[in-house]
């Protein structure tokens, strides 16, 4: 006899990415929740997003990442963001969010904020109800990048390991990608090139550099 488990055909995942804007004071300590709205005229009621995949959530000009359950509703049309205005400094300033449904991983959807939820900055509101738009194509194509890395002139400042890159912005992070070259790369005092292709992470906020 054989049988086979399957999630309940309602149900999806859906992978957010929260950006919190780069003003002074716009990180947030509160516990954050959203609900997602279709146009079925279903929503999956309040998530809390927790477990980023940064240590410390919502911090100035961060991207924080997160991967929920919730019912499957139909195409996303809007969304509602808040906070319960907790913590040492709860007021928090939403860049914009990206949301993908991961049963519909070449469909993202974008909404756009720029705004505090905060009882003591701009309207004082806690809560924004904001509208997604479908992303297009062009947002999630592969996207080239050139890298130019510049090895110090200190003695033994050059390495023989092998040296990776990792990307990070507004719609995520890239795998690590391995800086390779058809010449010694990585000599002191050297400057290096290398052209790298990866999915785009859109606006890009930091970098990992990284070596075995």
């Amino acid at each position: 006899m054989r049988t086979t488990l399957t999630a309940p055909s309602n149900m999806t995942s859906y992978e957010i990415i929260v950006n919190t804007g780069n003003k002074r004071y716009s990180g947030t300590d509160s516990q954050v929740y959203i609900t997602l709205f279709g146009n079925n005229g279903k929503q999956t009621g309040k998530i809390h997003l927790k477990n980023s995949n940064n240590k410390d959530p919502f911090k100035r000009n961060q991207a924080d990442k997160f991967r929920v359950q919730g019912e499957y509703i139909g195409e996303l049309i809007k969304l509602r963001i808040e906070h319960d205005n907790t913590g040492r400094f709860p007021g928090w300033f939403l860049d914009r969010i990206f949301l993908t449904d991961l049963n519909d991983p070449n469909t993202k959807y974008m909404a756009t904020c720029n705004k505090w939820l905060a009882k003591d900055e701009g309207d004082r509101q806690l809560s924004r109800e904001l509208l997604l738009k479908k992303q297009t194509n062009e947002i999630i194509r592969n996207n080239q990048y050139k890298v130019t890395v510049y090895t110090g002139n200190r003695k033994d400042a050059g390495t023989d390991a092998d040296v990776f890159i990792t990307l990070y912005g507004n719609l995520g992070e890239t795998n690590a990608i391995r800086l390779a070259s058809n010449k010694k790369s990585f000599e002191a005092g050297q400057k290096d090139e290398f052209m790298i292709e990866c999915t785009t992470v859109c606006e890009l906020n930091k970098i990992l550099i990284a070596h075995n």
